[in-house]
C-alpha cells in the first residue's frame, strides 16, 4: 500500500516525504480540534463531527493522487494519438522511420520529447524490437504495443505498401477506440448532470441528520 501510494505520487511529480507531512499536519490540526470540542462543549456529537470531516478530507486528498495519475495517462495516450498522426503524414512522405522520430520532437510536450529522446538513443544501441516495446508500455492503451511493433517492422523489413498498410489499419483501431472512449466520457458526464437533483437531495438528508444529531446532543447534555 505504501510503495503504490508513494509511486502514484511520484508519477503525479509530487515529492512523497512533502505530501505524506502535509496530511499527516491536517490529521494533527483536526484530531486537536477534535478533542477541544470535546471538552469545551462536552458533547461527543461535535467531535464526532470534526472526526468525520477529518477522514473526508484525507479520502479526498488520497483519491486526488489517484484523479491525477489517471489524467496523466489519458492525457498521454491522447498526445500519442496526436504524434502519431504526424508520424503517419512523414512516413507516407518516404522519410525513414529515424527521421519521422527527430521530427516529431518539436510538436511534442516536454514529457513525450524526453519519451521520443529516450526512444531514437535505444533504437541507435538496440536495434531489436525492445525499444519500441519499452516506449509502448509507458502509455495506457494496449493497443499503442501494436502500433510500434507495426512501426518497428518498418525499421526491420522496409516501409513497404504492406507494412504502411498494417500501421495504418492499427492507427485507425486506435483512432476509433480514442473516439469511442471521448463519446462514453460525454454521456457519464450528461449522466451525472442528471443526478444532481439526487445529490442536492442527499445533502439535505445529511443536514437534517446533522441538525436532528445536535439537538440530541443538547437533549443528553440537559439530562
Amino acid at each position: 500500500m505504501r510503495s503504490n501510494l508513494k509511486d502514484t505520487m511520484e508519477f503525479c511529480g509530487k515529492n512523497y516525504k512533502k505530501e505524506i507531512a502535509k496530511i499527516v499536519a491536517i490529521n494533527v490540526v483536526f484530531i486537536l480540534a477534535v478533542t477541544a470540542l470535546y471538552f469545551f462543549y462536552k458533547s461527543i456529537i461535535y467531535a464526532l463531527i470534526a472526526l468525520v470531516i477529518t477522514l473526508v478530507i484525507d479520502f479526498v486528498l488520497l483519491s486526488s493522487y489517484i484523479s491525477q495519475k489517471n489524467k496523466l495517462l489519458k492525457a498521454r495516450d491522447e498526445e500519442f494519438i496526436q504524434i502519431i498522426s504526424y508520424f503517419q503524414i512523414f512516413i507516407s512522405n518516404h522519410l525513414t522511420v529515424y527521421q519521422c522520430f527527430n521530427l516529431l520532437i518539436p510538436f511534442a510536450s516536454n514529457w513525450m520529447a524526453e519519451q521520443l529522446g529516450i526512444l531514437i538513443d535505444q533504437i541507435d544501441n538496440d536495434k531489436t524490437v525492445q525499444p519500441f516495446v519499452d516506449f509502448a508500455r509507458k502509455f495506457n492503451d494496449s493497443i499503442v504495443e501494436n502500433v510500434m511493433l507495426s512501426i518497428y517492422q518498418m525499421v526491420d523489413q522496409g516501409a513497404s505498401s504492406e507494412q504502411l498498410n498494417q500501421f495504418t489499419i492499427f492507427f485507425s483501431q486506435l483512432s476509433k477506440q480514442h473516439q469511442k472512449t471521448m463519446i462514453d466520457k460525454k454521456e457519464r458526464s450528461l449522466s451525472t448532470v442528471d443526478m444532481l437533483p439526487l445529490v442536492g437531495t442527499g445533502g439535505i438528508t445529511v443536514l437534517l441528520i446533522i441538525s436532528i444529531l445536535y439537538i440530541l446532543g443538547d437533549v443528553i447534555n440537559v439530562f
